[in-house]
């Protein structure tokens, strides 16, 4: 597996962020992704966000973190962790979806997940997570797999 270093310039290239984006799109509806995700029963986009954060995170480096925010309804929901991403650049955010600036990312939820965005957490220790996101399976073993396929189809992008 390896990361692939992101020189400043290129977080804010909005060229490089389409490529890139359109190569982990391509990885997350991938056969050999859901083969990988299959034992978990779930997907890239329905349960497997901290898997593909975590492969992200090795593929890319940056910084893992929760989407906090709550949905539009009902009406007074607290504010919960939602998401996982990996934060890329100061203003750059890497998901299943490709890599989005914060504004975009804030919009994605509400239109798609009907949730506001409240802000971003570093996520805890890793050993926190089955207590914290019992709902959220993880395997570090699984997100390695996974870590590889982003490796090799983003090292295109340089």
């Amino acid at each position: 597996m390896t990361t692939i270093p992101i020189p400043t310039n290129r977080v804010t290239d909005q060229a490089w962020r389409r490529s890139v984006s359109t190569r982990i799109r391509a990885v997350c509806r991938s056969q050999a992704l859901f083969q990988i995700l299959d034992p978990w029963s779930c997907g890239p986009f329905d349960g497997g966000c901290l898997m593909v954060a975590a492969a992200l995170q090795h593929a890319l480096g940056g910084e893992l973190c929760g989407v906090m925010g709550y949905p539009l309804t009902p009406h007074g929901a607290p504010t919960v962790w939602q998401h996982a991403v990996v934060r890329i650049g100061p203003n750059a955010f890497a998901d299943g979806d490709g890599i989005s600036v914060e504004r975009s990312l804030r919009q994605r939820w509400l239109r798609q997940e009907s949730t506001i965005v409240c802000g971003f957490a570093p996520m805890p220790p890793q050993a926190e997570w089955p207590s914290r996101y019992p709902d959220t399976p993880y395997d570090p073993a699984t997100a390695e797999r996974m870590a590889d396929l982003f490796s090799e189809e983003l090292a295109r992008c340089r």
